[in-house]
């Protein structure tokens, strides 16, 4: 193609070059989500955060082998579609995803290893002073964990609460025998600025596997039973408990 030093394409000739079906699409988004978190302005803290996000794509067919049926959790109806990781730049009021791949449902622990390959690959502005990453217990293997300590990233993530202390003691446990009385209650603003009230509570443990990280204990209501205690991981040091939940509310996926 000729170059045009004088000229820009149009947003329509654009289009058709995206939509032509030869480009790498994997490659072109990354190449592009690198090219706009270069662009826009960097964030006044100088911290930028990674989030993980499963997203479903839509019917195609029932005979492609990359298509599922699923559901988004336990209380929405089965659908079949295409499941897709992506991976997202957010800071400030900014949020552009850097990377994306489709995974395949008959390949075991795939979401966990995209997702750790995703995070070795990430081209991050000059800027960027600390990176944290945030996911939902999905993405919370213990090989995820250590190669964040590796890069140097914090992180905040629900985790299974089957994952255990250094003693054998089960996440499962702790939760369900800890009393009410023990969890107090904090606000936190959501995207819109509305406030949200969690009941939460935290301590600072040692994790088998992960090591020393601070445990948050977080419901709405104070009376919720303890399945719908939701547990949270951090390795983040000077950073309120407010502030992390926080964070988990606006950012998380």
């Amino acid at each position: 193609m000729r170059h045009l030093p004088d000229k820009q394409l149009t947003y329509w000739a654009s289009v058709r070059f995206v939509r032509s079906g030869l480009w790498d699409e994997r490659e072109l988004l990354e190449a592009m989500g690198a090219e706009v978190v270069r662009f826009l302005p960097p964030a006044m803290d100088s911290v930028i955060y990674l989030v993980a996000d499963l997203t479903l794509k839509g019917k195609r067919a029932e005979l492609n082998p990359l298509g599922r049926k699923t559901r988004l959790n336990e209380y929405s109806r089965y659908c079949f579609g295409f499941e897709v990781l992506l991976l997202l730049a957010c800071w400030s009021h900014y949020r552009v995803p850097i990377a994306c791949v489709v995974l395949d449902p008959d390949k075991k622990a795939e979401q966990n290893n995209h997702f750790r390959r995703l995070l070795r690959g990430v081209c991050l502005p000059t800027w960027v002073k600390q990176v944290v990453v945030v996911a939902d217990a999905g993405f919370a293997a213990t090989k995820t964990f250590l190669q964040l300590e590796k890069l140097g990233f914090g992180y905040v993530f629900v985790t299974a609460r089957t994952r255990k202390f250094e003693d054998g003691k089960s996440l499962r446990d702790f939760v369900q025998h800890l009393p009410k009385s023990n969890y107090r209650r904090i606000k936190t603003l959501k995207a819109d600025g509305r406030r949200r009230d969690y009941w939460i509570y935290e301590c600072r443990k040692s994790l088998h596997g992960i090591g020393d990280v601070t445990i948050i204990l977080s419901k709405q209501r104070r009376r919720n039973s303890p399945k719908k205690t939701k547990i949270i991981v951090t390795n983040l040091e000077g950073v309120s408990i407010e502030d992390t939940i926080n964070l988990r509310a606006t950012l998380g996926s």
